[in-house]
């Protein structure tokens, strides 16, 4: 009896580890899968493919999130964003600085919208 116990208990670690293993798989293709959607809206903003995006495009960033900003209102707001993501002080976003903004504001609902009517 001992030695069915022992069995069946092995045999439910190997399913339990089996089950993470799955489970790590799964996480790793989702963040993949975020990190070509992140990639991919970097790229479709980045219109002159500087590799960074300058501040005209990150105006057209803040009208896809509906942000509708008169260029006063958007002069100002810019450079708050600019000084919560802009870590290079280079005056525009890498990719690196960009994808902190999106994981930030741009991927959640409730944060895009509050961003939005800041």
């Amino acid at each position: 009896k001992e030695t069915e116990e022992l069995a069946e208990q092995e045999e439910l670690s190997a399913a339990a580890v089996k089950i993470q293993a799955v489970q790590r798989g799964k996480k790793a293709r989702k963040e993949q899968e975020e990190l070509f959607k992140v990639h991919a809206a970097f790229k479709k903003f980045d219109t002159d493919k500087s590799g960074s995006l300058e501040i005209p495009e990150l105006y057209n960033v803040l009208q896809e999130i509906g942000v509708n900003l008169d260029q006063d209102t958007f002069d100002e707001y810019v450079e708050a964003l600019m000084e919560d993501y802009d870590e290079d002080n280079s005056g525009t976003l890498d990719f690196r600085e960009f994808r902190k903004f999106y994981d930030q504001v741009l991927a959640n609902e409730s944060t895009k919208a509050a961003y939005a009517n800041e």
